[in-house]
């Protein structure tokens, strides 16, 4: 899924900023970006690979993150800032990353190794994502 309708050399920019993600770990399967309202800014999938649910809805399921996200800000006091939201289900792994005022989300096979979810924080962390 491109960048909703935005030119594809912005697309390929995208895609070749977030490499680095994709050559982490094996099982990347996607990164998505959504802002803070659950606005799906882009979502570039890995080669070969499509969406387990239909196209129609991605926004929808990136959207329970943005969600997640707000359910957390009255925790931050106690217990600090968030780092990463992680869902693991029987097909995939959604791993959600803070940016500012937007979420990186990357969806993964089951087999990537939960004990990485900082490791990979970190480098998303580093990474200039729009």
């Amino acid at each position: 899924m491109p960048r909703g309708g935005k030119d594809a050399s912005k697309d390929q920019s995208t895609r070749k900023s977030l490499a680095p993600i994709f050559r982490f770990h094996k099982t990347v399967r996607s990164v998505s970006l959504i802002g803070m309202d659950g606005t799906l800014l882009y979502s570039i999938m890995k080669e070969g690979l499509k969406h387990l649910e239909p196209e129609q809805l991605v926004p929808d399921v990136l959207l329970k993150f943005a969600l997640a996200k707000g359910m957390t800000e009255a925790q931050e006091e106690y217990h600090g800032g968030l780092k990463s939201i992680a869902m693991s289900r029987e097909k995939v792994r959604h791993l959600a990353y803070p940016k500012t005022d937007k979420l990186l989300v990357v969806s993964t096979d089951p087999g990537f190794p939960m004990e990485r979810i900082d490791a990979l924080g970190k480098l998303v962390a580093k990474l200039k994502v729009e």
